[in-house]
């Protein structure tokens, strides 16, 4: 209370009051409490501190990753300068406005985020092989077993039952078809 700091001076309230802190020391390696991590008010001569290596780039590239919070270079990378005031330059340069458009801008790209489609079902997956003697390998999907015994078809292979089957026809079973025999439907041609 009733101090100043001035800019470059180490002197910041988180140097100040971290118990771990040296006055010369790099105030970024310091662990902020969630008070600490809280917003300046926008009319706060901190909220407008940024750092580059000129005023015209601090004011140029301001961001919420530029800002210094303390208002001293000691936190600004690469012997960087804080600079107070960027905002005279760029009206842009407050680190409230910054964080409103960085988190809407986050909130528009989630928005934009492909929300996955629902899962389509798939073909129905191929069957476990039967041993040529197995039973299952005369059953066969038809309007009645004389259909299904006439029409011998792999596509109408019915060894899980009715699930098999399309919506009119039934699995019949020892039909005079045996799957073990039949070969599936040519597909077309591979192209090279």
């Amino acid at each position: 209370p009733g101090m100043f700091c001035f800019i470059d001076m180490p002197c910041s309230h988180f140097v100040l009051t971290s118990p771990d802190a040296s006055p010369l020391m790099d105030v970024g390696s310091i662990a902020l409490s969630p008070e600490e991590m809280e917003l300046p008010d926008p009319g706060d001569m901190t909220s407008h501190t940024f750092c580059g290596p000129t005023f015209a780039q601090a004011a140029a590239a301001c961001s919420s990753q530029t800002w210094c919070r303390t208002g001293t270079s000691q936190e600004c990378p690469n012997g960087e300068t804080c600079f107070v005031d960027v905002h005279t330059v760029n009206p842009d340069c407050e680190i409230n406005k910054i964080a409103k458009k960085e988190y809407e801008a986050a909130k528009a790209a989630a928005a934009k985020t492909p929300v996955p489609a629902e899962r389509v079902p798939t073909a129905k997956p191929t069957n476990h092989p039967l041993s040529p003697t197995d039973p299952k390998n005369n059953n066969f999907c038809g309007t009645d077993w004389t259909d299904a015994s006439t029409n011998c078809d792999l596509r109408r292979h019915c060894p899980n039952g009715n699930s098999d089957c399309e919506d009119g026809m039934e699995c019949q079973t020892y039909t005079s078809c045996n799957a073990s025999r039949l070969t599936g439907t040519p597909t077309d041609r591979p192209v090279s």
